[in-house]
């Protein structure tokens, strides 16, 4: 679907993070497109129309982000819905079952990665929103915060977003109940692909509507704000991060991430399908700092060298 060396060509005239941002948004948008066209005509798109999308000039970004960020908004929160619909039991379910979920794939050996690696059940089309990356998001505000800084946040269970926030897994058992039952919030568990072989997922950080969640559907989003979570004053201080946000639970600061005026939105990240991707396990570009100092694990082989330069360019 992604032609080779594309990236490569425009990078001549720009770089950074903001380039790749706008790549990523650029496959993002294809594959959404293909979605919308798959379920008008009820069937996979001819090969004409990516040809078409492809060969002609792109939207405005501005443009490509809004139907991208509509497409997944919707699809979210359908899921979510399902979510609550399976575990409340409200009311009796009118759609068909699912073309596909996500489970465990529980592979082990040195040749799984780090992580235990998710599986696709069924089949899911291009642009799918196949699942969730659960945790608590940190803003780079909060980062800025936090005792020790980035280091605090430096595992195998964080992803960083291209807006510079963060999505910590680590701290996943300190959210609602049914966010942590959502079967769906499985992208902390995600695999880097195998030598010589592409990703078939593409993270986006999706900003939620509080006003399209509303009360019975927020506390099955798998992720919560730090500020949500711990006060100003607990970041600054030494204590461990577990603490504060037990503390805030507690306090019942937690509460009002879900029903606060002041914020409109709540972020998430999703993992959207770049192909069809039928009984597989997922794989997502994890972009490791080329120049970090820190050897390169045994499993880890680049996918674009091109890619991480871009991601970790200033």
């Amino acid at each position: 679907m992604f032609r080779p060396g594309w990236l490569a060509r425009i990078s001549r005239w720009r770089s950074g993070v903001s380039l790749l941002e706008e790549a990523d948004m650029w496959r993002l948008y294809i594959v959404c497109r293909h979605r919308q066209e798959a379920q008008a005509r009820g069937a996979p798109p001819p090969r004409e129309f990516l040809s078409e999308i492809l060969d002609g000039p792109p939207p405005p970004y501005s443009e490509q982000r809004a139907l991208v960020h509509a497409e997944l908004q919707m699809q979210a929160l359908r899921q979510l819905r399902s979510e609550h619909d399976a575990v409340a039991l409200a009311r009796a379910r009118d759609e068909r079952k699912p073309p596909f979920t996500v489970v465990p794939a529980e592979l082990k050996g040195r040749e799984r990665r780090p992580q235990g690696g998710v599986r696709l059940v069924g089949r899911a089309q291009p642009g799918d929103l196949v699942c969730f990356f659960p945790g608590v998001v940190f803003t780079q505000r909060d980062v800025w915060h936090l005792p020790g800084g980035t280091d605090a946040l430096a595992d195998a269970n964080a992803f960083a977003m291209h807006n510079g926030a963060i999505v910590s897994a680590s701290h996943c058992h300190l959210l609602p109940r049914e966010a942590t039952a959502n079967r769906l919030a499985l992208g902390h568990e995600i695999n880097h692909p195998r030598a010589r072989t592409q990703p078939n997922v593409v993270p986006f950080g999706l900003e939620m509507e509080v006003a399209t969640l509303r009360d019975e559907l927020a506390p099955f989003l798998p992720n919560a704000s730090f500020s949500a979570v711990a006060s100003a004053a607990e970041a600054e201080s030494r204590q461990s991060l577990d603490d504060m946000f037990r503390s805030s639970i507690l306090s019942g600061d937690f509460a009002a991430d879900s029903g606060d005026e002041a914020c409109s939105t709540r972020s998430t990240l999703v993992m959207v399908a770049l192909r069809e991707i039928c009984d597989e396990e997922l794989c997502v570009n994890y972009r490791l700092n080329p120049r970090s100092g820190a050897p390169r694990p045994d499993w880890y082989e680049p996918v674009s060298a091109l890619e991480e330069e871009l991601r970790w360019s200033t």
